[in-house]
């Protein structure tokens, strides 16, 4: 499931894919901004058929976050 969310997150982020670990901070190491993240995030439900409330996606600090709740979602 990282892998796949890296090669989203490579659409929005100026990041090559294989700097990108679950530890990566979102706001912090791809330095995404509140509207590029919400452009990244309707990516990420459209591509993983899902959905992402707005204040869970507000509470993702790592790529990792992000993965755990793809994780839980799809079950």
């Amino acid at each position: 499931m990282l892998e796949k969310l890296k090669e989203i997150i490579v659409m929005y982020a100026d990041i090559a894919p294989e700097e990108i670990t679950a530890e990566s901070g979102i706001r912090r190491d791809l330095a995404l901004n509140s509207l590029v993240l919400m452009n990244l995030i309707v990516e990420i439900e459209d591509r993983f058929n899902v959905e992402i409330p707005e204040d869970a996606a507000m509470e993702f600090e790592t790529v990792g976050d992000v993965v755990a709740f793809l994780e839980k979602a799809k079950g």
